[in-house]
């Protein structure tokens, strides 16, 4: 239970959010997040859903930026066509929609 404690925390101050920020993202109370986070309460089925969606997420976001990156470095500038731009529109719609924080 702790492992998975530390992991939240850990995976929360990667992102630079503060515990009510987070709480929010996972549908949670800030007070519970806290008692995860202290290993006083389980990590339920729903926050390690939670938490894998986001890391999910960090972790094509990531993949993205670092495509379009390479793409601007060797072309100059993104295609609008191109299948890197398309993920981030959708990595974009989707933020728009969650409410999802960038990092």
């Amino acid at each position: 239970m702790k492992d998975k404690a530390i992991l939240i925390a850990k995976l929360r101050s990667e992102l630079g959010l503060n515990q009510a920020e987070f709480a929010k993202q996972l549908g949670i109370t800030r007070s519970h997040l806290s008692a995860v986070e202290s290993g006083l309460v389980p990590v339920s089925k729903m926050i390690v859903k939670h938490v894998e969606t986001w890391s999910n997420y960090v972790k094509l976001f990531n993949i993205c930026n670092d495509m379009l990156e390479k793409e601007i470095e060797k072309h100059g500038s993104i295609h609008k066509n191109s299948t890197c731009k398309k993920l981030n529109d959708y990595l974009s719609s989707l933020e728009s929609s969650y409410g999802l924080v960038k990092w």
